[in-house]
């Protein structure tokens, strides 16, 4: 196990190399784990109280606010970059909030949202755009609307597609489906 990894809870001191519950780490928001990588024994420290971490997370957070307003394009492209390696935890992360928002059940996870390659309504390939949504950007759909976010309710599909579906009854859906194979004859 490497130093910089936490399994079950305990973690690999990067001086002493002896494995030690995480607790006996100081919280560090800047490290991979968040936790700092040699353990208290061996910084010679004790534990912070609440009170010394809040403090400590309070000049981290300052510090943070500081460099948005100085660096902003830094942290949109960190944005944009964290969009395109986790767009299920993008998707699921949008989903919860809009499920709190409107009061809608919410028991899916990441493994509940299988990404296609191609929309399957439209056929058109999506894409995660990580600047703005396209018509063919990754949206999160619930197949049935009367229904929260839950296994096997939803789907990912074009957003195009999630706005058609969106706007329109079932009904006005078929009308609209008829009068394409009616006009175009497909």
């Amino acid at each position: 196990m490497k130093a910089s990894i936490i399994r079950d809870g305990k973690k690999i001191c990067s001086k002493c190399k002896k494995e030690k519950p995480v607790d006996q780490f100081h919280v560090d928001k800047r490290a991979k784990t968040g936790r700092s990588s040699a353990c208290l024994d061996c910084k010679g420290l004790r534990p912070l109280t609440t009170e010394q971490q809040r403090r400590a997370n309070k000049r981290h957070d300052d510090w943070v606010k500081q460099d948005r307003l100085l660096n902003p394009e830094k942290y949109v492209k960190y944005g944009q970059d964290f969009r395109a390696r986790h767009p299920k935890w993008t998707l699921l992360n949008a989903a919860r909030k809009r499920a709190a928002a409107k009061g809608l059940t919410f028991s899916i996870t990441e493994t509940d949202i299988p990404i296609p390659e191609v929309c399957p309504i439209l056929g058109m390939p999506i894409v995660v755009n990580t600047n703005g949504m396209k018509d063919n950007s990754i949206s999160l759909d619930r197949k049935d609307v009367r229904l929260g976010y839950e296994s096997g309710n939803v789907q990912v599909i074009s957003v195009k597609a999630n706005a058609m579906k969106n706007s329109a009854t079932p009904d006005e859906l078929r009308r609209f489906a008829r009068w394409v194979i009616n006009t175009y004859g497909i």
